[in-house]
């Protein structure tokens, strides 16, 4: 089984699942959650409001710029969309 860098919890309908049905899943999974974990999907649901500029930032390039910002500004939000 191909080692996975993350922990998962697995809940499912049936009693019990062989090796292989089990390594599917799980595999399935990963490649779901890798791609909803990507800059890209990030920066697409999340905006950012800067109340120093009174600025609501909304394109990728400018929420992937203050989300990969490691100085924490003071009254600078991170909102998902949803």
């Amino acid at each position: 089984m191909k080692n996975l860098n993350r922990d998962l919890l697995l809940v499912t309908k049936k009693n019990e699942l062989n090796q292989t049905e089990l390594e599917r899943t799980i595999i399935s999974l990963d490649s779901v959650l890798y791609e909803a974990e990507s800059i890209k999907s990030i920066c697409i649901a999340n905006e950012v409001f800067d109340m120093n500029k009174y600025k609501i930032y909304t394109s990728k390039k400018e929420v992937a710029f203050y989300i990969n910002n490691k100085s924490n500004k003071p009254f600078v939000f991170i909102s998902n969309k949803n």
